[in-house]
């Protein structure tokens, strides 16, 4: 007589032999095993990891409540502590019978074919499962000969195992993290004080022009605005960044691109490049929640960052004036914006805000300087070679540092009425800025007048013919 097991169901009779078993438990049942455990162990971990968020964000929320509240948080989390892998051996660990059903199916098809014809004339509506009867031919295989003591220490020894493995992986990931968040933020503290100067070296450029007695109320106005939206915004951005780094704030909660267009190659940690003409606009805003709302992010970031951290970088943001954020109608403040980063960066992202000296701000403007002409012997846009050779004879005439979107105008102007710079000279500059602004070309000759005049080492002594 052959071996195997005959399974006979409401009057469909299955006979499969021993090799068929054998087949199925060997090569089928581990991989569907397998699949499994890798499944359900991250489920498991996900649901451990999501609770100690939440432990952490209950601890983080308890800490602004009072001690009543964080005793009574305590005990919760006394609770939740209980919750071992123990607990998850107790859960089912066993794989749903309509996985190892479905296999089977696949790799017989004609199998497939019965249980299918089953389900038509029976119209079977309950759900499969281990423990219920009348389920179909396949099904009754499955719970007569698979299922058995030892398919089911498989099913949770694996679990157990995936568990171990990710529980492993989720350690040497910390460390990793651990490293790479050392690494950011030494980059980090490296950069800023950089930043700090930088700053420091353009708000000298905009003070000295708001204050200069021929510049009008309205230029005035302008430039601060130029400055907060360029200079301003990309500073609180990159304080921001780190904070939301430091404090481990999800990286979508915040966005700071406006139009969908974000800031080219930002990068919180890295040192500021001294040589630029301008900033792109950073402009903070929440992205559109799935209740299609937008909140307010100065209020996000006061309830997300602890204590004086979003408070500070709300009040920094709200300084910009409320064209840098969304919902903002408040006008920006030159002025306030550079005493509280002067004052509160410490209190904000640990770290004093760098004051600069003389020999710093030489450093700089040297720095710069050779960028510029760098940039400049390398071009050959009339617009860019137009833009250095202001910033590079604006710079060597008054010994500030032109950057932003007024270069072109206010900076121009001032550079023009200077006495080291020939009347020659300035009709030159006024006519690039001329046919720049009506999209004109430029002689080759003229273009490379204007590239020597911001190379040159002496504008007073300069020959333009």
């Amino acid at each position: 007589a052959m071996s195997g097991s005959l399974i006979i169901d409401d009057g469909e009779a299955l006979f499969f032999s021993r090799g068929m078993i054998e087949q199925i438990q060997t090569n089928l049942i581990p991989a569907v095993i397998e699949s499994y455990a890798k499944d359900q162990a991250k489920i498991l971990m996900d649901a451990t990891l999501e609770m100690t968020n939440q432990e952490t964000h209950n601890e983080t929320k308890a800490n602004r409540k009072s001690c009543r509240a964080v005793k009574k948080n305590s005990k919760v989390k006394e609770e939740r502590k209980r919750y071992k892998r123990s607990d998850w051996e107790d859960t089912r660990n066993t794989i749903p019978i309509a996985s190892v059903a479905s296999a089977i199916a696949d790799y017989y098809s004609d199998l497939s074919d019965i249980q299918d014809n089953f389900d038509r004339k029976k119209d079977i509506s309950i759900e499969p499962s281990w423990d219920n009867d009348c389920c179909g031919p396949l099904y009754c295989f499955c719970q007569i000969v698979i299922r058995n003591v030892q398919f089911e220490r498989e099913c949770a020894s694996a679990i157990r195992a995936e568990m171990d493995r990710l529980a492993a992986t989720t350690i040497r990931n910390r460390k990793q993290g651990a490293a790479k968040f050392k690494s950011i933020e030494e980059s980090f503290e490296e950069s800023f004080k950089a930043a700090c100067q930088f700053l420091q070296v353009l708000a000298k450029q905009t003070r000295y022009m708001i204050n200069h007695p021929e510049t009008d109320d309205d230029t005035a106005t302008v430039l601060v605005e130029d400055w907060l939206s360029g200079c301003g915004t990309d500073f609180s951005r990159r304080i921001t960044e780190y904070c939301l780094f430091k404090h481990d704030v999800e990286e979508k909660t915040f966005a700071f691109q406006k139009d969908g267009i974000d800031s080219a190659n930002f990068c919180f940690y890295s040192e500021p490049d001294i040589g630029r003409l301008g900033f792109s606009r950073s402009f903070l805003h929440c992205p559109q929640s799935e209740d299609m709302k937008v909140k307010n992010p100065l209020k996000v970031l006061r309830d997300r960052l602890p204590g004086s951290v979003g408070v500070g970088l709300a009040k920094m943001w709200s300084l910009t004036g409320g064209n840098n954020y969304h919902g903002g109608t408040r006008t920006g403040n030159f002025n306030l914006f550079l005493q509280h980063i002067e004052d509160s960066c410490l209190s904000i992202c640990g770290i004093p805000f760098k004051m600069i000296d003389k020999k710093a701000e030489k450093g700089i403007l040297f720095a710069r300087r050779k960028n510029m002409q760098n940039a400049l012997e390398k071009t050959s846009s009339i617009q860019e070679i137009f833009r250095l050779s202001v910033a590079l004879l604006y710079q060597k005439v008054k010994t500030l540092a032109a950057c932003g979107n007024e270069i072109e105008s206010s900076i121009l102007q001032a550079l023009v009425r200077d006495k080291k710079i020939s009347e020659e000279i300035s009709a030159l500059f006024l006519e690039c800025s001329q046919l720049i602004k009506h999209k004109s070309a430029a002689p080759e000759d003229f273009v490379e007048h204007i590239k020597a005049c911001g190379l040159c080492k002496d504008i007073a002594n300069h020959n333009v013919t």
